[in-house]
C-alpha cells in the first residue's frame, strides 16, 4: 500500500508538518490494528540446522559487549 498526502506549509515548517502527518497516519493504523512491515532476514538451505546456525553467528564485538554486559 502506498499513501500520498499534499499539503501546504509556511516555508522552513515542512518538516514539522511531514512528522505529525507520519504520526497521525501511524497512530490511526495501530488504533485500527493495522500493522506496517518489519524488515525480515531469512537464511535458508536445505541444510536448516546449518542456516540456523549461520544466523546465531555472534561477532566478536557482539561477544565482548554481551561479557561486559553480565559483568
Amino acid at each position: 500500500m502506498e499513501l500520498s498526502i499534499a499539503f501546504m506549509t509556511r516555508p522552513g515548517h515542512q518538516s514539522v508538518v511531514r512528522r505529525r502527518s507520519y504520526t497521525l497516519v501511524q497512530q490511526a493504523f495501530a488504533a485500527n490494528g493495522i500493522n506496517f512491515a518489519q524488515p525480515t532476514v531469512q537464511v535458508g538451505n536445505d541444510e536448516k540446522q546449518a542456516a540456523a546456525a549461520a544466523a546465531n553467528v555472534i561477532s566478536p564485538a557482539q561477544q565482548k559487549a554481551a561479557q561486559t554486559a553480565h559483568e
